[in-house]
C-alpha cells in the first residue's frame, strides 16, 4: 500500500497513539490494513516528483530482491491461483507506487509487530487510539481518496 501524505493534506485516516513514556506515533489506517508508520513515508511532493521524472516500477523490481520475490510469488500463484494481472500492474504501471514505498511499508509492519508483542504497550496504544479516533466519515474519506489520490472530480 502506498502512503502518500502531506502535513496539511492527509490522504488516509490517521490518529495519534502514545506509548508508556508519552511519545506519540501516528497510526495510519488504510483500506483493511492498520499500520504504524515512521517518517520515511513518501510525501505528496515526492510522489509528484517521481511521476514527473518518469516513475519506473520495473527498476524497483529489478534492483530489490525482496520485491522481486514478492512479485514473482504473485505471478506463480498463491493457493493454486495466480494473479498475473496484479503482478503485471505492479511491475509495469504501479499507479499507487506500491513498489516505491515497499521498504517503508515493511519497516512499518516490523514496528507494528514489535509493538504488538509488547502487550501492555499495544493495549494502551489501542485504547488511546480508540479514545482519540473521533468521528469517522466514510463518505468524506472516499471523497478525499477520489479527489486527492485518484484525481476524480
Amino acid at each position: 500500500l502506498g502512503k502518500y501524505m502531506q502535513e496539511q493534506n492527509f490522504y488516509y485516516t490517521y490518529n495519534y497513539v502514545y506509548d508508556e513514556n508519552g511519545n506519540s506515533t501516528k497510526v495510519y489506517t488504510y483500506p483493511n490494513v492498520s499500520t504504524l508508520v515512521n517518517n520515511s513515508d513518501m510525501t505528496a511532493d515526492e510522489v509528484t516528483a517521481k511521476k514527473k521524472a518518469g516513475y519506473n516500477p520495473k527498476s524497483y523490481y529489478d534492483s530489490n530482491e525482496t520485491i522481486k520475490k514478492a512479485v514473482d510469488r504473485i505471478y506463480s500463484g498463491i493457493n493454486g491461483r495466480a494473479f498475473t494481472e496484479v503482478a503485471n500492474s505492479l511491475q509495469n504501471q504501479d499507479p499507487y507506487m506500491v513498489l516505491a514505498d515497499f521498504d517503508s511499508y515493511r519497516e512499518a509492519q516490523k514496528r507494528s509487530t514489535e509493538l504488538y508483542n509488547e502487550k501492555y504497550t499495544w493495549l494502551k496504544m489501542s485504547l488511546q487510539n480508540i479514545a482519540g479516533a473521533g468521528i469517522f466519515s466514510a463518505d468524506r474519506a472516499v471523497n478525499e481518496y477520489a479527489r486527492d489520490i485518484w484525481g476524480i472530480k
